[in-house]
């Protein structure tokens, strides 16, 4: 998935609120998703592309999953 994190600390704040945002909306019996990492070698972004969660421009791929 795209998303909009791109590792300045001031969107660190961003990456926090739209985590939590996804985990709020994820949450279930079995636990809600989250961040697990993000690739070194990032594939590029199509011109335009949205970040899932917020709808803000998407800066980096980053794959997310649910713990069991």
């Amino acid at each position: 998935m795209v998303w909009c994190f791109s590792g300045i600390n001031y969107q660190f704040i961003l990456l926090q609120a739209v985590e939590a945002d996804v985990k709020a909306r994820t949450k279930g019996e079995m636990g809600a998703a989250k961040t697990l990492c993000s690739p070194f070698d990032q594939p590029e972004l199509p011109e335009g592309t949205k970040c899932f969660a917020s709808e803000k421009p998407a800066k980096k791929w980053s794959y997310w999953g649910r713990s069991y």
